[in-house]
């Protein structure tokens, strides 16, 4: 299974691991290396699937949850670690 990346950029942010379980994770929001914000999460998983436009069977793999996941019981947003670590021990 493909895991999600330890670093990665995304919308003009970089986003860092800052603590991960086998369901769940924080990562640091970062913009011109100023850390703006946390977000933590459930882990998904997409399924392997048959990609038709590339040919290529793609494997399971985690995926970040996309915007419209944000406050819906699997996703939160905030601006301290402190708020981000308590969201995390709770899922």
């Amino acid at each position: 299974m493909r895991r999600l990346p330890e670093e990665f950029v995304r919308n003009g942010f970089r986003y860092n691991l800052v603590r991960r379980a086998e369901n769940k994770a924080i990562y640091s929001q970062t913009f011109r290396n100023i850390v703006v914000g946390y977000e933590v999460f459930k882990i998904r998983i997409m399924r392997a699937r048959f990609n038709k436009v590339f040919e290529v069977d793609e494997p399971d793999q985690e995926r970040y949850p996309c915007n419209e996941d944000f406050g819906r019981h699997k996703a939160w947003s905030t601006f301290t670690l402190e708020e981000a670590l308590a969201w995390y021990q709770e899922l």
